[in-house]
């Protein structure tokens, strides 16, 4: 069975955002349609009227998800409890995306940070002592990655290319390295930086895209999204080398938001092949897929939470809430109950 070591410290669009309607547009070579109007890409709105698309919060457009009216429920007395933290992304504090924790043992959810209009796609560093994250709008032609501490200091700029999008960063617990996607060079590509943001190259590519990266617990690889056979399917590839890519799926559909276990032997993602993503498991070889999920609502962003939980957001159109279950997809239980989104959960054990 293909594993990695067992060092780790679990971590883990954005959003209602992959990267969908624009990644498929620019990740797929030269258009040959000039009505790229109905054209998307992983987590990202619509291409705008001058053909230029943008990856943005928010479910995607063009899928017949069913849109009845969603009734707010008020929580429970006691919410489903869990050790550490989480780091999300909520529209519940102002109406647009914004990093908040949940704290597992109380069920408290409190704000990051409130200086930014929109912040989103949270990962935790190694130690748990820190958070980053992208901040940017919709259309603004430009996506910071920030560094946020925990302990009360002010949040500073990690990743910047200026006028282009950085986001979907992922940090590694070994070699303290970030591993994020930009779209640079007009396609979208994964990139990486140091502790401190220093650049440390990027994958190679041709004409496809390559995103949504995340590390093996060990460090010695990336799992990540790549249209290269024009499906968005998962990849793995071997680091520092990243010289030998394998691909592990292959079921025509449009696979995101991959997830290693601790142990390396496991990967969660969400896959849509249908009118909706649900949250499938499998192993690091690219052996035993299994759907986890079954329900008619988008499921997607797992992320695991200690080596026997998983939490991930699920709910149908501008209404998505995060849920807990066990790694089986058994015994799902809501954790949070306010309008809007809550999306792209990143659990840490001791923030």
């Amino acid at each position: 069975m293909f594993s990695f070591g067992s060092q780790f410290k679990a971590k883990k669009l954005f959003v209602g955002l992959v990267v969908f309607g624009w990644l498929v547009l620019v990740g797929c070579g030269p258009v040959q349609d000039d009505d790229v109007s109905q054209t998307l890409s992983p987590d990202s709105e619509q291409l705008d009227s001058s053909g230029q698309g943008y990856p943005a919060p928010g479910n995607l457009d063009g899928y017949p998800v069913p849109s009845p009216e969603v009734a707010l429920q008020e929580p429970p007395p006691i919410l489903p409890t869990f050790p550490g933290k989480i780091a999300f992304q909520t529209e519940q504090f102002n109406g647009n995306l914004q990093v908040a924790l949940f704290d597992g043992a109380t069920g408290e959810i409190s704000q990051l940070n409130s200086a930014f209009a929109q912040s989103f796609e949270p990962a935790w560093a190694p130690d748990c002592t820190s958070l980053i994250y992208t901040i940017g709008q919709a259309g603004s032609g430009d996506f910071e990655i920030y560094q946020q501490p925990l302990s009360g200091g002010e949040a500073s700029l990690f990743i910047n290319h200026e006028n282009f999008y950085d986001w979907g960063a992922d940090w590694s617990a070994v070699n303290d390295v970030v591993a994020y996607q930009t779209n640079e060079n007009a396609l979208i590509n994964v990139c990486f930086a140091d502790a401190n943001g220093n650049e440390l190259g990027c994958m190679e590519r041709s004409e496809f895209s390559n995103a949504m990266p995340a590390w093996s617990p060990d460090g010695t690889h990336l799992v990540f999204s790549s249209n290269r056979d024009q499906n968005w399917e998962l990849y793995l590839v071997d680091y520092p080398g990243l010289s030998s890519v394998t691909q592990l799926t292959a079921n025509g559909g449009t696979n995101f938001d991959a997830v290693f276990s601790a142990d390396g032997r496991t990967i969660l993602f969400s896959s849509q092949r249908g009118a909706a993503f649900n949250i499938y498991s499998i192993e690091a070889n690219g052996q035993n897929e299994r759907q986890l999920t079954t329900d008619g609502a988008d499921e997607r962003y797992p992320v695991w939470v200690g080596e026997s939980l998983v939490a991930y957001s699920g709910g149908l159109q501008d209404e998505t809430d995060l849920y807990l279950m066990n790694a089986d997809g058994s015994n799902s239980q809501r954790l949070t109950y306010s309008a809007g989104k809550d999306e792209w959960p990143s659990w840490c054990a001791a923030p």
